[in-house]
């Protein structure tokens, strides 16, 4: 059985000794795509039915940003902002993500009513890709499901942004309420199912807003080069995760138990899939 955390490249590290504090009221911007259910499920305690009515992530828009100062910073699941509060506290290292942190924290404070009640996390990396390579885990996946760990809760969401080949997205029903997720690998279910014809690429530089049930993978680079990726997510609980990136100016400890990752003990659903229970003859 492959480890998945074997396959994961960050070490932990702290930044945030200094920050620019970010205040965000609920002020009207505009939602493209306002009938998009992403909107709607906002909010929403995660279901996996979900999976059975395929959505594509909204693109909000391009945001230009300068990150030739930012070449080599990883940064991962870096908390700056925590419940109670509407002020984002982002660490110095990351200054010039201000524009990219303004958009979705905007666009955040007006369409998430439970703003203010939500965590938020940021992830940088700006790294080398040699091509045919993928810069993050290939594969398809989502991100935010909810396994038996913590009790359901609101469902997470994100902001993916790239300078290069923008995420890969599978628009198309997944049958997945019949697995166990204390035993079954939903990533290994996903590749089965996904098919080649229903994927797309998203745009470099443009914001695209996601949901735990938005199938998703790292592109493989056409050529070499140097690639920037960066990802905002809200979530109603902290992401309790000892591979963090500190922030120092929080007001926290932020230090985890070791764990194990749940993923590296789950193996591929080796049966056929129940048809009759998504109502449909096999």
């Amino acid at each position: 059985m492959d480890r998945y955390s074997e396959k994961v490249k960050y070490e932990q590290n702290q930044i945030g000794e200094t920050v620019t504090e970010l205040l965000f009221e609920s002020r009207w911007v505009s939602t493209p795509f306002p009938n998009n259910p992403l909107w709607r499920r906002m909010g929403a305690v995660f279901d996996p039915e979900h999976f059975l009515y395929p959505s594509p992530p909204v693109d909000l828009g391009k945001v230009d940003i300068d990150v030739g100062s930012l070449e080599g910073t990883r940064v991962l699941r870096c908390p700056i902002k925590k419940p109670g509060s509407r002020t984002v506290l982002l660490p110095t290292e990351l200054a010039p993500m201000t524009p990219f942190v303004r958009f979705v924290c905007e666009t955040e404070a007006f369409a998430n009513q439970h703003f203010e009640e939500f965590w938020c996390h940021i992830t940088f990396e700006n790294t080398y890709v040699e091509a045919k390579k993928t810069q993050r885990v290939a594969g398809w996946h989502v991100d935010g499901f909810q396994g038996t760990r913590v009790a359901r809760h609101r469902a997470e969401h994100s902001y993916l942004w790239a300078t290069s080949k923008g995420a890969e997205f599978c628009l198309q029903p997944f049958f997945v309420s019949h697995l166990d997720p204390t035993r079954h690998n939903l990533f290994n279910t996903l590749a089965e199912q996904a098919q080649e014809v229903n994927s797309y690429q998203g745009i470099a530089r443009h914001v695209y807003l996601i949901d735990p049930y938005i199938v998703h993978r790292s592109p493989w680079m056409d050529v070499s080069g140097q690639r920037s990726i960066a990802r905002i997510t809200f979530t109603e609980t902290e992401l309790e995760d000892p591979t963090n990136t500190r922030n120092l100016s929080l007001g926290q400890p932020q230090d985890y138990a070791p764990r194990i990752d749940v993923r590296d003990r789950l193996s591929t659903y080796d049966g056929e899939i129940p048809w009759a229970q998504y109502g449909i003859k096999g």
